[in-house]
């Protein structure tokens, strides 16, 4: 009669991983990833949508610059493509229904054969941010709703800035701007108005990497720790706990801003990608996607983006060698936190210390 209770005592600790949650690899680099686990990257041919169920399909579009996000729906892409009219690659937006890109403009100069780029997207894809040039060796942060191109500008004249994470309604956006130094420093602009982001003491951190769906947090990394961080205008920067010894800086977030991704390391120092909520604090994303079925060992080597309400984690694995090798995609439903998981490792135990006793 005891062999049945172990049986499933296993069954439940495996059900309680499996129901859903699955770890995916594919060949594109995956940036961003909605509610319905649909992502979008960049391949080999250009932009990509990538599914569970179909892959990664070939969107076209330049990545000579940008980073390529989908829209809560999934009709549409924010990235780069080129102006066939130019030759240049712009800011650009891809319309599924149609199939086709629609290039953004710029400030009307270029630098190479770029004269703009998309880094992030708001929800409904009515808002576009990312860089243009305003002459071949300076860029500014911009916006792009409609047909209304607008420069967010810098707080150094004669220096650089980038937007590149922009809320659900396309109303607060996040990047940074140069210090005189040329560090890095995180910027935000809600309605057009720039705030430079320091911590308690007043020092500098580095770049905002997200920004919450809501518009209440930025999310960013390399403050003088080497921490990752979020802002809000009611808290101030707080800095996440740092397991890795090596600079963090997160990339992704849901709507709410209580689940965060991000990577830490170097080429030299190795890659680490990680996870945060309020309630386990930072973990290291490699022991999740241990328990995921799919899972072959692979590193990983940056966590990009992680879907609005908190499931669908997306990004880029290492190949052998270190360098970018593809992207992957995790979808965390189900997964335990890890107090359930102890639990059920110790279920298991008592299962089979059970089935020793009987022998």
């Amino acid at each position: 009669m005891r062999t049945p209770i172990r049986l499933s005592l296993v069954a439940l600790a495996f059900a309680s991983v499996s129901a859903h949650a699955q770890f995916y690899k594919t060949d594109a680099f995956l940036f961003s990833v909605n509610n319905g686990g649909m992502a979008a990257g960049s391949g080999g041919n250009g932009h990509v949508v990538w599914t569970a169920a179909g892959g990664a399909v070939d969107i076209g579009g330049s990545t000579d610059a940008g980073t390529a996000t989908i829209s809560a729906d999934g009709r549409y892409v924010g990235a780069t493509a080129v102006n066939s009219a130019t030759g240049l690659s712009e800011a650009a937006r891809y319309d599924s229904v149609s199939g086709t890109w629609t290039t953004l403009g710029g400030f009307g100069s270029s630098s190479g054969s770029n004269s703009s780029s998309g880094w992030g997207m708001s929800a409904d894809g009515s808002t576009i941010v990312g860089l243009g040039w305003v002459d071949a060796g300076h860029a500014h942060a911009m916006s792009i709703t409609g047909t209304t191109v607008t420069d967010l500008g810098t707080n150094v004249p004669g220096n650089n800035s980038r937007a590149q994470a922009v809320s659900a309604d396309g109303s607060v956006v996040g990047g940074w701007d140069d210090s005189d130094g040329g560090f890095w420093q995180g910027s935000i602009w809600k309605n057009g108005v720039q705030t430079l982001l320091t911590d308690s003491s007043g020092v500098a951190v580095g770049e905002v990497g997200v920004i919450s769906g809501d518009g209440n947090w930025a999310f960013g990394g390399s403050t003088i720790d080497d921490k990752a961080y979020r802002w809000s205008e009611a808290t101030g920067v707080e800095t996440f706990d740092n397991p890795f010894g090596t600079p963090m800086i997160a990339l992704g977030s849901s709507y709410d801003g209580s689940v965060v991704v991000g990577a830490a390391g170097s080429f030299f120092s190795g890659y680490e990608t990680w996870i945060w909520t309020s309630a386990t604090g930072v973990r290291n994303l490699e022991d999740i996607a241990a328990v995921l079925p799919g899972y072959d060992g692979t590193q990983l080597r940056s966590a990009l983006g992680v879907s609005p309400d908190g499931r669908y984690v997306v990004g880029i694995y290492s190949n052998f060698i270190g360098f970018p090798g593809g992207g992957f995609a995790m979808d965390l439903q189900a997964v335990p936190e890890p107090c359930t998981m102890l639990a059920l490792g110790g279920l298991a135990v008592l299962a089979l210390r059970r089935k020793r006793a009987v022998k």
